[in-house]
Parts: C-alpha cells; structure tokens; sequence
C-alpha cells in the first residue's frame, strides 16, 4: 500500500499544460474555467529543471524505480516514529535513544536513495540544466517519506505498553 502511494504521489504522468494554467476554459469564451489539480513532485521537478519532453520519461523511470527502493525504508521511518511516540506517551524515555539512533540511521538511508537517484538523473540531464541540480534536489528531497498515519485502529498497533 505504501509502495503504490509514493508512486502515485511522485509520478503522476506528466501531461504538458496541465495544473499550470493550461487546458482550461474562460478567457472570454463563455466556458466555466476547468478545474487544475495540484502539481505533483514530478510536476514541480520537471519544472525547476526545464526537462524536455523527451528527457521526462526517462526521469519518471528513475524516480519510480528510486520509490520502489525507498519503501521499506520509508515503512522503517514510520514505524519508528510511531515507537518514539508511543514510549514518549508512556513515559518510557529509557528506549527512546535507541530508536532515535536507528531513526537517525534509517533517515541516512533514505538521504541515499534519494542521492543515489539524483545522481542518476543527472545522466539525462544536458550541460545547461546542471546548474539547477541543487534546486531540483531540493522539490524531489523527502517525497519517498511516507507521512506517519494520523489514527491508530482500535487496541494500538504494536506500540509500548
């Protein structure tokens, strides 16, 4: 579940003039403007690097085969942000270092993945893009962080008790 999220988050296909003004009715014509959607991740990157249509493909496939690899990482973050919460919520302060050092640790690999990725984008990148590379890095930065869930089902789930 968490591997189809993040890749449906950060790589919605990519269609030029949508979400960005384009595609959209009014302007005088009598039509009810259209409804844009939010740019996703990917969105944002394409443009922040100024990808051509020919490099995005190429770019979605990294990026997706980068999600892939980030979940059970992200799924490792989750629940230790979970456990952190749970013991700081039983007052059992005793354990919280522990996790934190292998939250710090997970958080590490993460930074990797997303270097690892980033890295390999910048093979499809031309010589006038690469100067953006920080900027690109910093929209595609944390997206494979799956959010940490807002309930719990009833009776916990695993947590200190």
């Amino acid at each position: 579940m968490t591997r189809l999220l993040l890749v449906m988050l950060l790589v919605t296909p990519f269609v030029p003039g949508q979400g960005r003004g384009g595609g959209g009715g009014g302007g005088g014509s009598g039509a009810p403007p259209m409804q844009t959607r939010d740019p996703t991740p990917l969105d944002q990157f394409v443009d922040k690097m100024r990808l051509s249509e020919q490099q995005v493909p190429e770019v979605q496939r990294i990026l997706q085969g980068a999600a892939v690899e980030a979940t059970p990482v992200s799924d490792e973050l989750v629940r230790l942000r979970m456990q952190m919460l749970d013991l700081d919520l039983a007052g059992k302060t005793d354990g919280l270092q522990a996790v934190l050092d292998q939250y710090t640790a997970a958080s590490a690999r993460m930074t990797g993945v997303e270097i690892k990725a980033m890295g390999t984008v910048r093979t499809v990148l031309k010589s006038g893009q690469l100067s953006r590379i920080g900027e690109g890095f910093a929209v595609i930065g944390g997206v494979f962080n799956a959010p940490t869930p807002k309930g719990r089902p009833a009776g916990g789930r695993g947590g200190v008790q």
